[in-house]
């Protein structure tokens, strides 16, 4: 495979070159935007990745370049299916979920605003687990791990 080199900050380009699977790696001019393999990376942060014939995109807001990139992205795709998903190694779902209960049990006067986050992440979890399992990414057992562990966090909710 070959390294794609755009001229100038021409997203258009290196998203197209990145979704055509021809080349192994590319990068903007400017370096904002570039990609090895099948992960896309703005400024050096993963957003989207490629898996099965499915892309998967980033759900985290980011700065107004990153999102004019992820935007361009989306309009881009034409034979894939997109899942949003959390691409962020440095916090899995599950570190997500702990450290929000662990802010949410120490709380006294935000506690209301948390557990309504903690609500909504537990909700979104579930809407991610069934997307995924329908695009057969995610184990059975895995499955079972997140419903345990978003059941548990229910009921210390109920508890507290």
């Amino acid at each position: 495979m070959t390294i794609f080199k755009c001229k100038a900050c021409d997203y258009e380009s290196l998203i197209d070159a990145y979704l055509s699977r021809n080349y192994s790696e590319g990068r903007t001019y400017c370096g904002r935007l570039n990609f090895t393999g099948t992960l896309l990376k703005s400024y050096n942060t993963p957003v989207a990745e490629i898996r099965n014939g499915y892309i998967v995109i980033t759900d985290r807001k980011y700065s107004n370049t990153t999102s004019k990139q992820l935007r361009i992205l989306r309009s881009s795709i034409s034979d894939m299916i997109e899942l949003p998903y959390s691409l962020h190694p440095e916090q899995s779902i599950y570190d997500k979920l702990a450290d929000l209960f662990a802010k949410y049990k120490r709380a006294r006067s935000r506690k209301p605003l948390l557990e309504i986050e903690l609500r909504d992440l537990i909700d979104y979890t579930y809407k991610q687990i069934d997307v995924i399992i329908q695009a057969d990414e995610l184990e059975f057992t895995m499955e079972e791990e997140f419903r345990e562990l978003i059941f548990n966090i229910r009921l210390n909710l109920v508890d507290t």
